[in-house]
């Protein structure tokens, strides 16, 4: 995937790059240069890979002039409520919705939908309906568990 970048021209500028894990020092150190020289905010938005580089003990020093930039360190979590998960997949049983929720929190909701999504075809060629079943032989072929 491709990092997107998005920038508000006001007074006060906020850039926001979504799958900011995915840019190379070379990309980091031109935000970096953009935001000494605007004096715009930064939000880096992705998964923990970019932090795990700048706190790398190899390269770990090629990124001390960003890491020493960092003001907040936002940890997002999965948090999704059976009522989400309903209103998401609405055709359901609970027991269905129980292993969907339990997907799109301990890994995420793109996981989920991805299992659904597989598992609503292979039910559908068979002529039956999303089952408990179905999602977890679904869910441990495609993921393992």
């Amino acid at each position: 995937m491709c990092p997107i970048v998005i920038v508000f021209h006001h007074i006060y500028r906020l850039i926001i790059v979504d799958e900011a894990d995915h840019l190379n020092l070379g990309a980091l150190q031109s935000i970096r240069n953009l935001n000494d020289e605007a004096g715009s905010g930064v939000v880096l938005a992705g998964n923990d890979k970019i932090y795990r580089q700048m706190y790398s003990r190899q390269r770990g020093y090629e990124f001390d002039q960003i890491r020493s930039r960092i003001a907040m360190r936002k940890k997002v979590y999965n948090d999704y409520t059976a009522d989400e998960i309903r209103d998401i997949f609405p055709t359901l049983h609970t027991e269905c919705l129980s292993i969907l929720l339990n997907l799109a929190c301990k890994d995420s909701l793109r996981m989920a939908v991805k299992i659904h999504t597989i598992s609503a075809r292979l039910a559908q060629a068979q002529g039956k309906k999303v089952t408990a079943g179905i999602l977890k032989d679904i869910k441990r072929d495609y993921i393992g568990d």
